[in-house]
């Protein structure tokens, strides 16, 4: 038998925080045109430049569902959001998400 991370209402809980997302933080996995997408991300000023990230999972709660990160350190927080976007959007494009065999997961 497998064993999850968190039971079954505490995943619930994390992939809504996910799905809530503000309109203007919407950028890279938000705005590439997926059907379904739970994701968050991060960003800052580095010594070398701007590091934006996010990270999300594609169809969740599906057997199809992919966990995807995408970082860019790039020289503005607009540029960064901009190339996260690209790169989402070209994911959108070449992504075949294909059903898994479901498993069984106990929390214990």
């Amino acid at each position: 038998m497998r064993s999850v991370l968190l039971p079954s209402n505490q995943t619930s809980y994390v992939l809504n925080l996910m799905e809530s997302i503000e309109p203007g933080e919407s950028w890279g996995l938000g705005s590439a045109g997926f059907s379904s997408v739970a994701f968050k991300g991060g960003w800052g000023p580095e010594p070398s430049g701007y590091l934006v990230r996010q990270s999300g999972i594609i169809d969740p709660g599906s057997s199809r569902g992919a966990v995807v990160a995408i970082v860019a350190l790039a020289p503005s927080f607009a540029a960064g959001t901009e190339m996260l976007t690209e790169t989402a959007t070209w994911l959108n494009r070449h992504l075949k998400l294909t059903a898994r065999p479901s498993t069984d997961c106990s929390t214990e």
